[in-house]
């Protein structure tokens, strides 16, 4: 789907490898950010496996966000992603955040995700 051609119900997304390689993905709005890496990206983003199919109960989609968190919001403390999180390679209290949990918006547009690296998925 990277290939085609954006419309108003799309939005581009910048998936950056730990290597600096960044992918992007065209994804419609409404969809998580596990659903854009797993789904819509060509190829399919490896580092974001997303074993439990988006039930926020593997951790194996999470993501850092930087320079964007303020568009997606911080996870929440006393929630179960943060509790998944913490246990999680790589966690930043800052920037972490589970993709299945993610709804894409068009505020989204050009939103930056920062993958793990393969040893911690």
């Amino acid at each position: 789907m990277s290939d085609s051609i954006q419309t108003k119900d799309t939005i581009t997304i910048n998936f950056i490898s730990k290597n600096g390689k960044t992918q992007q993905v065209i994804v419609p709005t409404g969809y998580t950010i596990m659903e854009a890496a797993r789904t819509f990206a060509e190829p399919t983003i490896d580092e974001v496996p997303g074993d439990c199919g988006g039930c926020t109960a593997c951790g194996t989609c999470h993501i850092n966000i930087r320079e964007d968190i303020d568009k997606v919001g911080r996870v929440e403390y006393n929630s179960l992603e943060n509790e998944i999180l913490e246990m999680n390679m790589e966690y930043d209290r800052m920037y972490s955040r589970l993709g299945c949990n993610v709804m894409l918006e068009k505020k989204h547009n050009n939103l930056k995700i920062y993958l793990r690296s393969m040893e911690s998925v």
